[in-house]
């Protein structure tokens, strides 16, 4: 892709943040959950699943309706999995891109890689992910993102 210069953003969208929910909704559950609870799919025009995210974006015809959907919906909506709510967070879209690097040894620094991604925009944060407590390798590392 070639760089025109500006960067693309998604300015009537808002996201659906699945991270840290131990099973993942399925596409038909996502979307029922867009139509039925969140009341939007009379405006929706795009939805776009990131799975490595965990996160739904999902872009409205105009900037007030994704707002709205925000304003009335933040905070109030749970999953239950095995007795534990998870609440789902949704939010405005804020143009930052979460990247998550795979299978990188471990010898690779912070340092290379912010040097090698300079090129894409500022870079915030390089952490080292860690597996969950819910895990049997709970805080061992296995990746940086």
């Amino acid at each position: 892709m070639a760089n025109t210069g500006a960067k693309p953003t998604r300015d009537k969208t808002f996201k659906i943040l699945y991270e840290g929910i131990p099973k993942r909704p399925s596409r038909s559950d996502v979307i029922d959950f867009i139509v039925e609870t969140l009341r939007a799919g009379e405006f929706v025009t795009r939805i776009q699943m990131c799975s490595s995210t965990a996160t739904v974006y999902i872009e409205t015809e105009t900037l007030e309706q994704a707002q709205k959907v925000v304003r009335d919906n933040t905070g109030k909506h749970y999953i239950t999995l095995d007795g534990t709510a998870h609440l789902i967070p949704i939010a405005m879209e804020d143009g930052a891109t979460e990247m998550r690097l795979h299978e990188l040894p471990p010898f690779v620094t912070e340092e290379q890689i912010r040097t090698e991604m300079a090129c894409y925009g500022e870079i915030i944060s390089v952490t080292e992910t860690v597996y969950g407590p819910e895990t049997k390798e709970s805080r061992l590392a296995y990746g940086k993102s």
